[in-house]
């Protein structure tokens, strides 16, 4: 049952990963190389769209590398991930280490 759980948990995030458009749900902003809100919280199960405000290229992964969106186009790109079991997750830019955050889902 956990093999399947975390199975819909990846494929929703690969699926939902690439998405370019509107928000899906809460929206964790990148602007003036900074994330907020700080902290975010959310649903499990919800999903959440990294928006990137700047005019620089930005990425977007877990600190325990469960969830990684990879490049954030700048000027309003968007990528999107489900986080489906509650926990604290801190994550980060790829690019930029000093861009760090955390997210709680409950």
């Amino acid at each position: 049952m956990r093999a399947w759980l975390l199975t819909l948990a990846i494929s929703a995030v690969a699926v939902l990963g690439g998405c370019s458009g509107g928000s899906h749900g809460p929206v964790l902003t990148i602007k003036n190389f900074a994330f907020s809100p700080q902290p975010l919280s959310i649903k499990a199960g919800q999903a959440v769209t990294v928006r990137n405000l700047d005019p620089s290229l930005h990425g977007f992964a877990t600190d325990d590398g469960s969830v990684v969106l990879g490049a954030v186009n700048p000027g309003g790109g968007a990528r999107v991930a489900v986080f489906a079991k509650p926990g604290r997750y801190t994550y980060h830019c790829t690019l930029h280490a000093a861009m760090k955050g955390v997210l709680v889902v409950r």
